[in-house]
């Protein structure tokens, strides 16, 4: 059973986690709380998240701007944003690839003394706990992770009991959480 946002193997059981619609409700939040600039913050912009972020700045006449971290973990975040930051000033507006990039986004900007929401509003993706401990809770796209558990092991069991089941496939969307961190 795979599980995730890209699908590796079409002939196999898939529990797929579409992105998309949750990345545009969030990019189009982010403009509805007045952020004039804003940035996506990713290790990788070819993902739905950026496919999103692009279609609403785009669909906005917007100027897209991406920071593009060298790798996937939070010091990697902080120092591309601080670096972005002390080039390109400070967008108004962070659309974070995921959580851990979001809380790392955080950090930076408490250490430069940029306030979030006041300055900055911010949002993730995924839904982990630790999203909710900050001091301006994280807004974030949540993932249903019970439903992507249980229908995998679902599709699992199926797969068990009767090897032959025809090929099973779920499309899970996730919802945006809006929280402290992108209200104004």
């Amino acid at each position: 059973i795979s599980t995730g946002s890209s699908v590796i193997d079409k002939s196999i059981d898939h529990v797929f986690v579409h992105l998309y619609p949750g990345s545009v409700q969030a990019v189009r939040h982010l403009v509805d709380v007045g952020c004039d600039r804003i940035a996506c913050v990713t290790p990788w912009p070819l993902d739905p998240r950026f496919d999103a972020y692009t279609l609403v700045m785009r669909e906005l006449g917007r100027r897209e701007e991406c920071i593009v971290i060298d790798h996937d973990n939070r010091a990697s975040a902080m120092t591309c944003l601080r670096a972005y930051i002390d080039t390109n000033g400070v967008p108004s507006g962070l659309f974070c690839h995921n959580d851990d990039t979001a809380i790392a986004c955080y950090k930076a900007l408490f250490d430069m003394g940029i306030r979030v929401p006041d300055d900055v509003c911010i949002v993730g993706c995924d839904g982990i706990d630790e999203t909710e401990y900050m001091p301006a809770a994280i807004s974030t796209i949540v993932t249903p992770m019970e439903e992507l558990s249980l229908t995998a092991w679902e599709f699992l069991h199926n797969r068990l009991n009767s090897p032959a089941t025809e090929l099973q496939q779920r499309v899970i969307t996730p919802q945006l959480v809006v929280r402290a961190s992108s209200q104004r």
